[in-house]
C-alpha cells in the first residue's frame, strides 16, 4: 500500500489517508507528502462499533469542507469498506475497495 501511495504522489495527485486504527495516536501528520489524520481506533471493539465511524465522518467532512475529494479509496473489505460506503452516499463520490492481504485468503 505505500508503494502505491508513493506512485500516486510521484504523479502529484493530492492524498489524504484516514487511519482507523494505527497508529494510537490522534495527531494528524504528513507522510511522503500525504496529510495522515489517524483516529485512534486502536483495534478496540467497542471503539469500533460505537465510536469510530462518528470520528470518520466528522474529520472527513472537516478536510472535505476545505478541499472535496474526488475519490475514496478503502483499504481492506471490513469497517473501512463499510464507512467508506456511507461516506460515499452521503457525498456523492466514487469508491473503490481493494481486498488485500488476509482479507484474499481462503479462510
Amino acid at each position: 500500500m505505500q508503494l502505491y501511495v508513493e506512485a500516486l504522489r510521484r504523479r502529484e495527485i493530492e492524498i489524504t489517508v484516514f487511519a482507523l486504527h494505527y497508529p494510537f495516536s490522534g495527531r494528524p501528520y504528513l507522510w511522503k507528502g500525504c496529510q495522515v489524520i489517524p483516529l485512534n481506533g486502536a483495534n478496540n471493539k467497542i471503539k469500533r462499533q460505537f465510536f469510530l465511524f462518528g470520528k470518520l465522518k466528522r474529520a472527513f467532512e472537516k478536510v472535505y469542507s476545505k478541499n472535496p475529494f474526488d475519490l475514496i479509496h478503502a483499504f481492506w473489505l471490513n469497517e473501512a469498506t463499510y464507512f467508506a460506503q456511507k461516506l460515499k452516499v452521503k457525498f456523492q463520490i466514487p469508491l473503490i475497495a481493494t481486498a488485500m492481504g488476509q482479507d484474499v485468503l481462503d479462510s
